[in-house]
């Protein structure tokens, strides 16, 4: 699954996440110019953090859970008329590739701290993993913050990995 968080870079998006804190106290991320903050109890820590071709993607791992954020703003995003389900859409059929094996478990609306988004949840086989993730994508105006949550290997989240979940989008401000 972490080939998934690739799907993010064709929309060339960018900004820096600002990272302090450490596993035992937690984790504490903030972008202010981005509206965008991240605060995750103690167990969760950075794995990575890579900013390229427009976007910041940040990566977190609590137990078997590998969570990523992937945010950025761009231009144009809000008069292109796209929705967080249409944005989810493309994304998928563009980047799922030709033998990925993903079977959808649950989509639907969201909205996490009043932003409205689309969140949708597979298992299978995309590129050269597989498991089962989650994906969150949120749009505000210009602004897009896309949230993968994946257990490599796994048919289905385990009660610790749904916990942990809970966690990551209760920590988030946006």
């Amino acid at each position: 699954m972490k080939k998934l968080i690739g799907i993010a870079a064709a929309s060339g998006l960018a900004i820096a996440l600002v990272a302090c804190g450490g596993k035992s106290k937690g984790v504490e991320y903030e972008d202010s110019s981005f509206g965008l903050s991240l605060k995750l109890p103690g167990g969760w820590e950075q794995t990575s953090k890579e900013t390229e071709e427009g976007m910041t993607t940040v990566d977190f791992k609590k137990g078997d859970l590998e969570a990523s954020i992937i945010y950025s703003e761009a231009e144009g995003l809000e008069a292109s008329g796209l929705t967080p389900r249409d944005f989810m859409d493309l994304m998928m059929a563009e980047f799922a590739g030709t033998d990925a094996t993903l079977q959808t478990i649950h989509e639907g609306s969201t909205v996490i701290g009043g932003v409205q988004g689309y969140e949708k949840t597979f298992k299978g086989k995309i590129e050269e993993g597989e498991g089962i993730a989650r994906t969150i994508i949120l749009i505000e105006g210009d602004k897009m913050l896309f949230i993968v949550m994946a257990h490599e290997g796994a048919d289905e989240f385990t009660a610790k990995d749904k916990k942990a979940m809970d966690e990551f989008v209760n920590g988030l401000k946006f």
